[in-house]
């Protein structure tokens, strides 16, 4: 039994099969077109007998395929991608596969296979289409994060750093662009041997997180950072958090918590003292008035009790000066802050200037200039807490050993509209225009680290601002500052009262 002849084989193959077959000749010619053509690509085979295979294919793409053919007639086989043209005139993508025909009349020729790549290459356009989204998103997500990102190489210098990066290093330390530059020249010098070390372990174990201090252009900054190995080929991926304030915060929120737990223990040494005062107090009147009556029974022992009375009298005075200190440490421990709460400013200042007299009168004279101002809605411990600070502030401000020379002022004066104004003012160094603007700001202090928190002047505003008043300052560098404080009265101003002026450097009563 015989099988198909060769020509009949080669019918049967090329039409079973189901991409096009098409062979061209010498001159690139199509001679054959497998029935496939019209199944796939909408052409009868015999319309495109007799013609370049080019003539159906996109005008951008002719040149490449026959660069490809021409090759294949000269034994070299290729593969290409291009547009082939439909008979509604429409492009759709095909794979071509060429190769040569180099046998007896036939060489020179070529055969290409064709295959619909048209589904094939619409779903890799979606791939890239997608690709494409993500990569935007990815792009937002790295230009808008509020933590700093960079993107570093194997030598960890940085290729590419997104805005929140360059605004925390503020265009760079000491001025050099953040893109080329190492992590390790960008921390503090004295944390620079520590991230090489650091960097080590990275590449071992490709992730790590830690924290550490770089330098910016407004000074060292603590970070907390992660590292992430190869997002891309070879790069990885930096992500750091500037902490500096939530650490400032944390630190305050502990001072807080200790000077609370303080004002309790004062509010209670203040209780129990007040008892023993009263009776001290009351014995040293007593004794006070026998040597009186002593000495006025026998004249001839005056001279002898007088240094007695004298000390009574001197004691007496310390026993009257302890109970206002234990007065003042109640007002300061106990916060009466009900909607009612009501507060006499004059009582209030006197107790704050008897708390602050110790830093006062080393550094200067106080000027009080009071006039008869109504009560404030505002409860008397945060009133304390404010005019405590400022006066504190005040006298900060100048340097000790020399009070003659300098003033530290109060000043109180109703104002219209049922207001209450309170001045405290200093003679001392100032504040310049740059730090003027920031004093309000939380954890923002011109003081050395362990001389303040930074909080004084934003917790006073916080708290005048809370009770519907004011705060302002006006400072000249060199010649002193002057705090303003309205505070709205809790009721009307009795028709009295002529200006107070105290003596310059008097000591509070």
């Amino acid at each position: 039994m015989t099988g198909p002849s060769g020509d009949a084989l080669l019918q049967i193959i090329t039409g079973a099969a189901r991409d096009v077959i098409v062979v061209l000749d010498a001159a690139g010619q199509v001679t054959f077109a497998s029935a496939a053509v019209e199944r796939l690509l909408g052409w009868a085979p015999a319309a495109l007998l007799g013609q370049p295979l080019s003539a159906r294919v996109h005008g951008e793409d002719r040149a490449a395929l026959e660069e490809v053919l021409g090759a294949a007639r000269r034994g070299v086989p290729g593969v290409l991608q291009f547009r082939m043209r439909a008979p509604d005139g429409r492009h759709g993508w095909v794979d071509c596969s060429a190769g040569p025909v180099a046998d007896g009349e036939a060489a020179g020729s070529c055969v290409c296979v064709l295959r619909d790549e048209e589904e094939r290459h619409a779903a890799r356009g979606y791939a890239d289409q997608a690709l494409v989204e993500k990569e935007r998103y990815l792009r937002a997500v790295f230009d808008n994060a509020l933590d700093a990102m960079v993107i570093v190489d194997g030598e960890s210098v940085i290729v590419e750093a997104n805005p929140a990066a360059e605004r925390l290093a503020g265009g760079g330390r000491a001025g050099v662009p953040l893109l080329g530059t190492a992590l390790r020249t960008i921390v503090t010098p004295a944390r620079s041997i520590e991230l090489r070390g650091a960097w080590r372990r990275f590449l071992q174990e490709r992730q790590l997180a830690g924290r550490t201090e770089i330098g910016t252009a407004s000074g060292p900054r603590t970070v907390e950072y992660a590292l992430v190995a190869d997002v891309l080929p070879g790069l990885h991926l930096g992500v750091i958090r500037d902490v500096t304030e939530l650490l400032a915060m944390q630190a305050a929120l502990a001072l807080a918590d200790r000077l609370a737990s303080m004002g309790t223990v004062a509010a209670g040494v203040a209780h129990e003292l007040k008892n023993p005062l009263a009776y001290v107090g009351a014995n040293l009147e007593f004794v006070q008035a026998g040597l009186a009556g002593l000495a006025a029974r026998h004249p001839e022992e005056a001279r002898a009790v007088a240094p007695l009375a004298e000390a009574a009298a001197e004691a007496l005075v310390g026993q009257q000066r302890m109970q206002v200190i234990v007065r003042d440490l109640k007002t300061f421990s106990r916060d009466d802050d009900s909607a009612g709460a009501v507060a006499d400013v004059h009582r209030v200042l006197e107790s704050c200037v008897n708390m602050s007299w110790s830093e006062v009168k080393r550094r200067a004279t106080l000027r009080k200039e009071l006039r008869a101002v109504p009560p404030v809605r505002i409860s008397d411990a945060r009133l304390g807490q404010v005019f405590l600070n400022l006066l504190i502030n005040a006298a900060q401000a100048i340097p000790a050993g020399d009070p003659g020379r300098h003033e530290v002022g109060l000043a109180t004066r109703p104002l219209e509209g049922g207001r209450v104004e309170v001045e405290v003012w200093d003679t001392g160094c100032g504040i310049a225009p740059a730090v003027r603007a920031r004093i309000f700001e939380p954890f923002f202090t011109t003081k050395r680290p362990g001389e303040g928190t930074g909080l004084g002047l934003s917790i006073c505003r916080s708290i005048v601002e809370t009770a519907g008043g004011t705060i302002e300052v006006e400072s000249e560098e060199g010649k002193g500052s002057r705090f303003r404080v309205v505070l709205p009265a809790a009721e009307a101003l009795a028709p009295t009262a002529s200006q107070e002026v105290s003596p310059a450097g008097a000591a509070p009563v």
